[in-house]
C-alpha cells in the first residue's frame, strides 16, 4: 500500500530521530459522514478464536482511483473469513478496548478529507464517529484505550495554535482535553503524538519539544507531565502485564536497540545487543506475552527486517518470522503459543501465524491485496 498523501501522523516510520516523525501539511476537506452499517452476519455462539484485520480486497473504489478498505474477522486456521463493514473507508489503526468488546479505530469517508475516530463494537455492526464532528476540528489519529476503558487517548491537529497534540475524551467523543499543550503553528515539526498509557492512567506521547525528540508521561486532565526517562531518548515504552517492568527503545548506546527498565526506571538493561537495527513496533500490540517471560521485537539482524522474541533477562533470542521478505509483529495469542506477524514475502502484505519458537507457520492470508496495510489484532477470549 501506498503511503496515503494527507496530513497525519505517518506510524509506519522507523523511530529513528530523523525520519521518525517527517509530517506535512496539506489542504484537506472536511466532509459530513454516516458511518453506520448494517447487520452483519449474527454473533457466532460459543468461544471464539479469532483475528481481526483491515483489507482492501472487497473495498470500493474512489473518484481518485484508490481502493477502499474493510474491517474483517478471520479464524485462527484462516478459515470463515467474514466482512464486518457495510461501508468501505479508509480505515487504519485497530485498538481493542480492556475487556475486549469495543474498537476505536480511524478513517476518512470515502478516502478523501481528514481522518477522525470510530468506535464501534466487536462485532462492527454499529460504527459511531466521534471527532470530526465540527469543521474545525480538523484531523483526529490514532486512538488508545485507557487501562479502565473509560477514556480514549488520540493525537488531533484540531487547535491551530499547538500543532498536532495529544488529547484525550470520552469514548462517545465528550470530555475532550489537550493534554499536551505544545504551541506551535507548524504541523510539519510540532508533534506530540499520543503512544499508549500508563499503567495508573497517564498518557504516553512521543514529542520533540524542548528542541529534541523523546517520551512524556502526561495526566489524562492535562495538569502534569514528566520525561519518561531525563537522561536518555526512549520511544514507545511498554508496560509488562503485572506493571513491573517496561519495555521501549533507545539509541543511548549507539544505535536503536530494546531496553528493559525496571517500573521505578532506576534499572536499565540492553535485551537485543546487536549493531543492526532492533526497535520494538509502534503500529502492533503489546510486544509483551501474556504472562510476561518474552517480548517480541523487529530486527534486521537476519539481513532483513524480522520477528524475534527475547526473554525479559536478554537471554532465548528466537527467529520467529524467518524469511528474507519483510515481517512485521502484530499480536501475541491470548495463550501466549502463538504470534501473529504481518509479512510481504509473496509480493504483498498477508498475515501469517507462528509459534513463538519459529515453527509451525500458518499462511492466514492468500489472497492478493488481503491487507492494505498490516492493522491486525488477537480478539479470542470473548
Amino acid at each position: 500500500m501506498s503511503t496515503p498523501h494527507r496530513s497525519f501522523p505517518d506510524h509506519r516510520r522507523s523511530p529513528t530521530l530523523a525520519g521518525a516523525l517527517r509530517w506535512v501539511l496539506i489542504p484537506v476537506v472536511f466532509l459530513a459522514c454516516d458511518d453506520s452499517v448494517s447487520p452483519g452476519p449474527d454473533p457466532v455462539d460459543g468461544p471464539r478464536n479469532e483475528i481481526l484485520f483491515i483489507s482492501t480486497l472487497q473495498g470500493s473504489v474512489n473518484e481518485f482511483g484508490r481502493t477502499l478498505s474493510d474491517i474483517f474477522d478471520i479464524n485462527a486456521d484462516g478459515t470463515a473469513r467474514r466482512r464486518l463493514t457495510a461501508h468501505s473507508n479508509d480505515y487504519y489503526f485497530l485498538s481493542l478496548s480492556p475487556d475486549r468488546s469495543r474498537l476505536a479505530f480511524y478513517a476518512n469517508e470515502g478516502g478523501v478529507g481528514c481522518f477522525n475516530v470510530r468506535v464501534s463494537d466487536v462485532e462492527v455492526r454499529e460504527v459511531t464517529q466521534v471527532t470530526g464532528l465540527a469543521p474545525d476540528e480538523r484531523c483526529n489519529v490514532s486512538p488508545y484505550w485507557s487501562p479502565d476503558g473509560h477514556r480514549i487517548g488520540f493525537t488531533s491537529s484540531r487547535n491551530p495554535d499547538f500543532g498536532w497534540d495529544a488529547y484525550v475524551m470520552n469514548p462517545d467523543g465528550t470530555g475532550v482535553v489537550n493534554v499536551s499543550r505544545n504551541p506551535s503553528v507548524d504541523l510539519a515539526t510540532s508533534h506530540d503524538r499520543v503512544v499508549g498509557w500508563t499503567p495508573d492512567g497517564r498518557i504516553v506521547v512521543h514529542t520533540n519539544r524542548e528542541g529534541r525528540e523523546g517520551t512524556y508521561l502526561m495526566s489524562a486532565d492535562g495538569s502534569q507531565d514528566e520525561p519518561f526517562m531525563a537522561d536518555n531518548v526512549f520511544l514507545y515504552p511498554r508496560w509488562s502485564p503485572d506493571g513491573t517492568r517496561i519495555v521501549a527503545t533507545s539509541d543511548r548506546d549507539g544505535n536503536w536497540e530494546v531496553y528493559v527498565i525496571t517500573a521505578d526506571r532506576s534499572e536499565v538493561m540492553n535485551v537485543t545487543l546487536d549493531p543492526e537495527y532492533d526497535h520494538i513496533p509502534l503500529g502492533s500490540r503489546t510486544p509483551w506475552s501474556p504472562d510476561g517471560s518474552r517480548i517480541a521485537f523487529q530486527s534486521t539482524r537476519s539481513g532483513n527486517t524480522d520477528v524475534f522474541v527475547v526473554s525479559p533477562d536478554g537471554s532465548g533470542i528466537v527467529n520467529v518470522s524467518n524469511d528474507p521478505g519483510r515481517d512485521m509483529f502484530m499480536d501475541w495469542s491470548p495463550d501466549g503459543s502463538r504470534i501473529l506477524f504481518a509479512s510481504d514475502r509473496y509480493g504483498d502484505t498477508e498475515l501469517f501465524i507462528a509459534d513463538a519458537d519459529g515453527t509451525h507457520l500458518v499462511s492466514l492470508t492468500r489472497i492478493p491485496s488481503e491487507t492494505s496495510w498490516p492493522y491486525a489484532i488477537w480478539v479470542s477470549g470473548r
